[in-house]
């Protein structure tokens, strides 16, 4: 399988960041068989070492199987420790 993948980040304030993602997949052995993905989120670090993020992730699967839905889209949101 290869893979294409495009991030962007843009830090607007000291503590807030929004990011981009877009990702393509394709197979080698059968190219009908593609997938693209996107995530766009919000990071925002509440102190030095917790931030909280904010996502909605798609994904796009162009051959899924007959019982898989071919585009999924869900909200999150994370808690977590900045590295």
């Amino acid at each position: 399988m290869s893979r294409l993948f495009g991030p962007y980040e843009w830090q607007f304030t000291k503590r807030a960041e929004f990011t981009q993602g877009l990702e393509y997949l394709r197979s080698f052995e059968d190219n009908s068989i593609w997938k693209f993905n996107s995530e766009t989120a919000l990071i925002v670090a509440i102190t030095d070492v917790f931030a909280l993020k904010v996502s909605y992730p798609v994904l796009y699967n162009h051959d899924p199987r007959p019982s898989v839905a071919t585009v999924t889209r869900t909200s999150e949101r994370t808690p977590g420790c900045k590295r």
